[in-house]
């Protein structure tokens, strides 16, 4: 039997997946007659995204609006591969500035191309697509890939972001060869369900939730057998007999140090986007503390905590040196703790290399000592698990920890030239402005050690978390989760949920209030591995704050602009692509110059470039000429499209703004009534509040603000909010009301 284990797209191709590798050398070890294969496809298409990124915009059932970014703009000329580049050279590298730099533009082209390619793939899912056959010759590239294999079972890994391209490569390897099983395991059918993946996706022949081994190996044997049995294992959804059944899943193998060393040979570790090769590894499954409030990833491994011996840890990394020539590693753990690091130094010290920490938890137990001791065992690198300098909130999330330890860890880290990179979440449940000040001030007292990665993240809502399941305790509302996929109304929802809150500060207004001190140093992400290399030279992502804004993330547009002026092609693309970059930085009036030249009527892309005028008139407050720029857009497009709403919305703030209030009124009222999906209808309740209050409809008025309040989850109109209900309730007489947002408003303000 031929067996492909696939990793797809997206993630960062700064490694070789290690979950396939494992389930490879699994199946190898329990079925040696077989051939069993892993391929990663997330570093093929990152090794060359033309192939898939060129005719996405043909593919795409979505009239595009100012959000969309031609694929190709970022694939001008040589930028992708210089910066590519900057990811394999051993002395480009290490230069931080140049290393951020290339890093920001990277992460740049990602979020907007798997954005997009995941719109599209979706389209096909979904069986929407008017172009399939267009977007059947990208999914081709690497599914004709899968099928020179001749596999008999494909089985693909898949989180949530690799859930669409793993869906389509399934269907169309299926479209193509009936006979070949198709299995999903990994993070989405964990946290989407199972049963829901096979009853709404006839392609697919099983979903596994949990640990993959055993229920793999399980299918396979069944399949073997020829006898049609069905596997009947825990964590399989499968068919049988037209129906979908499916068990709990149970607890993935009890002793790991039984479980062979996973297999990276069929992967060519020099392509990936580090200049040396880090493996990551796995000490344990699951978490030993297992009851931080916001947290689910607990659910992968069934809740059930395991690890390996120091010994055997060691005895791999060995391995995987004389194998590979790796010499750095990255402990994917969910968690480690002191007594857990004391054992892993003594067991690593004759290995020889450098490594990093996924999770480690900095409690009373990770000592000066402990941390000294794991850094001349070749600790360079540790992923803290900090969320909150708020004794309470600590307290709330049950975290295990207290401030003086998370900050007695960080300087210890510090003094003992261990990396920290900490987490930090803003805006959990009933967090108070109060609480934000005192935290603020306990940062930049400590900016000699301590720093948050990219300011910390908002907080997230998550299915199965502790928070989750008592969100009365925490003050929060479930409002729904997203859906990621509608098959004929069968729709399989994400594990994130929207939420809003009953006390305390949403998430966005939380990191507003903490507005970081311009003096305070700003660090940015990178690949983990990359920062482990890094911190294995002493080398660290920090800068100065106003540096790093207009130096390094205000030059991806700006580089891109100069491959697009360097160029001898100019097209309808290039001309857009151009218009994109100047709006990116924001000179509006190079935009006006350039756009309001000619915009012919053969231009395929002419709606999206005489939307980006109006929306550069708009900017420098040509509101006369930026109306007529959006009327024209929205006479061409349908209702449904996103151009056609947001240049709805954008029209009605200019006649607002030029003092047209009434027919700035009717524009919001027109929008709310069509119930937008592509702009938000928090904005145009608040736009058609606004438009009461200055005509002195002051019941209208506040109903209309009231409304935009409950459906603005994060909280970004709040301030605006406040302001004109505090004034409606004295106008009606309401001084209890207006008393109330007052203090609402008091809270807010930074």
């Amino acid at each position: 039997m031929r067996i492909l284990i696939v990793y797809t797209p997206f993630a960062w191709p700064s490694a070789p997946p290690l979950g396939i590798s494992i389930l490879k050398s699994y199946l190898q070890k329990i079925f040696p007659e077989s051939s069993v294969s892993a391929i990663d496809l997330n570093l093929d298409f990152f090794m060359a995204p033309g192939r898939f990124a060129f005719g996405l915009c043909e593919c795409c059932d979505r009239m595009p609006g100012v959000d969309c970014v031609p694929p190709g703009m970022f694939l001008h000329g040589d930028i992708y591969e210089d910066a590519r580049k900057t990811f394999s050279s051993k002395t480009a590298f290490y230069d931080i500035h140049r290393h951020a730099r290339d890093y920001v533009f990277f992460r740049t082209f990602y979020e907007h191309l798997s954005a997009c390619i995941k719109r599209v793939f979706r389209g096909y899912i979904e069986n929407r697509n008017d172009n399939a056959k267009l977007t059947e010759s990208i999914i081709s590239i690497h599914g004709d890939m899968l099928l020179d294999f001749a596999p008999d079972v494909i089985g693909f890994s898949a989180h949530a972001d690799q859930a669409a391209y793993a869906l389509a490569l399934s269907k169309y390897v299926k479209s193509k060869k009936q006979s070949v099983k198709t299995v999903i395991g990994g993070y989405f059918p964990s946290f989407c369900g199972a049963k829901d993946i096979l009853d709404t996706f006839d392609y697919v022949d099983y979903a596994v939730e949990g640990e993959g081994e055993e229920p793999l190996a399980a299918i396979i044997e069944s399949l073997q057998t020829g006898t049609g049995v069905r596997c009947d294992f825990p964590g399989t959804a499968e068919r049988g007999g037209g129906e979908v059944s499916f068990a709990a899943p149970g607890k993935g193998p009890r002793v790991l140090d039984s479980l062979p060393f996973p297999d990276f040979s069929d992967y060519k570790l020099d392509d990936y986007f580090v200049p040396e090769t880090v493996l990551p590894i796995l000490a344990s499954r699951g978490c030993s503390w297992g009851k931080c409030a916001f947290c689910a990833h607990r659910e992968n491994y069934c809740a059930n905590y395991r690890q390996r011996s120091a010994d055997n840890v060691a005895v791999e990394m060995k391995y995987q040196k004389a194998e590979t020539g790796a010499r750095h590693f990255l402990f994917c753990d969910e968690q480690i703790g002191g007594h857990r690091l004391d054992e892993l130094s003594r067991a690593l010290s004759s290995v020889d290399a450098s490594f990093g920490l996924a999770g480690l938890k900095p409690d009373r137990n990770v000592t000066y000592d402990r941390l000294e001791k794991a850094a001349k065992a070749g600790l360079v690198w540790v992923y803290l698990g900090v969320e909150t300098l708020s004794p309470r909130l600590l307290e709330l999330m049950d975290k295990g920890t207290t401030v003086e330890d998370v900050l007695r860890v960080i300087k210890c880290c510090d003094e003992t030239g261990i990396v920290p990179f900490v987490s930090y979440i803003w805006g959990f449940p009933s967090q108070t402005k109060e609480e934000v000040v005192s935290e603020r001030a306990t940062i930049r007292e400590n900016k000699h050690c301590l720093t948050l990665p990219d300011d910390g993240h908002y907080f997230s809502l998550e299915k199965n978390s502790p928070i989750f399941k008592n969100s009365d305790k925490f003050c929060i509302n479930p409002e729904g989760a997203e859906v990621m996929f509608d098959v004929d109304g069968k729709k399989i929802l994400s594990g994130r949920y929207r939420f809003s809150v009953s006390k305390g500060l949403t998430p966005y207004q939380s990191k507003n209030i903490f507005g970081p001190p311009e003096d305070f140093p700003y660090e940015t992400h990178s690949f983990w591995e990359a920062l482990i290399l890094l911190a294995a030279r002493g080398k660290r992502l920090v800068f100065d704050r106003k540096r790093f804004h207009e130096n390094i993330l205000d030059s991806v547009w700006e580089r891109i602009a100069e491959v697009i002026d360097d160029s001898a092609d100019s097209n309808d693309e290039t001309e857009l692509m151009r218009a994109h970059c100047m709006f990116k930085m924001q000179t509006y009036e190079r935009v006006i110059a350039e756009l309001g030249k000619n915009i012919k009527a053969s231009d395929k892309f002419r709606l999206q470039k005489i939307f980006l005028l109006g929306k550069s008139c708009m900017a420098i407050e040509e509101y006369d000429r930026a109306i007529e720029c959006f009327s024209s857009v929205a006479g061409a497009a349908e209702k449904n499209d996103t151009i056609y709403q947001e240049s709805i919305l954008n029209m009605a703030l200019c006649l607002e703004r030029a003092g047209d209030i009434e027919n700035a009124k009717s524009h919001y009222g027109a929008l709310i009534k069509i119930k937008p999906l592509h702009v938000s209808r928090a904005e145009c309740l608040a736009g058609l509040g606004r438009c009461c209050f200055r005509m002195g409809e002051w019941d209208d008025a506040i109903a209309s603000l009231l409304l935009s309040r409950e459906e603005d989850l994060e909280g970004r109109l709040e301030l605006d909010l406040c302001f004109h209900l505090i004034t409606c309730y004295e106008m009606t007489d309401n001084p209890e009301k207006a008393s109330e947002e007052s203090r609402r408003l008091a809270e807010l303000m930074p």
